[in-house]
């Protein structure tokens, strides 16, 4: 019970400082929401990639090499 009143102590003092806080971040949420664009396209694509072997060649590195070819 002591954590709890002192926990409401500290909310009484940053009364202010919580609804200022509060107001702001939902008029960041509301406006994001009216000017957030909703025809985002999704185009799927594969990108290249280089594989550089520095060490001995052997059946990992062979097989990984095949699977990204």
């Amino acid at each position: 019970m002591i954590v709890f009143k002192t926990f409401l102590k500290v909310l009484n003092k940053c009364k202010l400082t919580i609804i200022i806080y509060s107001v702001i971040l939902i008029a960041f949420g509301g406006f994001n929401m009216q000017t957030s664009d909703t025809s985002t396209n999704f185009v799927e694509s594969k990108p290249d990639i280089l594989i550089i072997n520095n060490d001995k060649e052997n059946k990992i590195t062979r097989e990984f090499s095949k699977l990204h070819n």
